[in-house]
């Protein structure tokens, strides 16, 4: 199973990250292509303990536990295209200084942290389960846009 942890993985997904361009329409969902990338950034923020993220009402933690087999495994939903989807006009510093910082948070993974946080969604995942949701996560976002 791909991980953001295998370096080949990783930097299948770093020339794929780079392919990106803020004007991209998304195949499926709301998101524009720089609102991915930030939320992007947030989840890898997290993932690497940069970022305090406050934890969700254990019965949601719970529900999500129930799903973790699926969101290792299976493919992940996804929603119809907005209809009359207007790419939000992104400055191109802005739009670099956010790209550049994903690629960092990713290559930062090439050492993965020796302690993980929990998920504030899903609770504690192992190092492996970490690398797989972020794997999964990234690609998901990244097919959105076609890339």
């Amino acid at each position: 199973m791909p991980t953001i942890l295998d370096t080949a993985d990783r930097d299948a997904l770093l020339a794929r990250v780079s392919r990106l361009t803020p004007d991209a329409a998304p195949r499926f969902g709301t998101l524009s292509a720089h609102r991915a990338v930030r939320h992007l950034i947030d989840a890898y923020e997290v993932a690497l303990g940069d970022k305090p993220a406050k934890p969700a009402l254990f019965l949601v933690v719970w529900a999500h536990r129930l799903i973790l087999g699926r969101l290792l495994n299976k493919p992940w939903p996804t929603m119809k295209p907005k209809p009359g989807y207007v790419a939000e006009p992104v400055d191109p510093a802005v739009w670099q200084a956010d790209l550049g910082r994903l690629v960092t948070l990713i290559d930062r993974l090439a050492q993965p942290p020796t302690a993980w946080p929990a998920h504030p969604q899903i609770g504690r995942l192992t190092g492996a389960q970490w690398g797989v949701f972020l794997q999964r996560h990234t690609d998901h976002h990244l097919g959105q846009f076609g890339v």
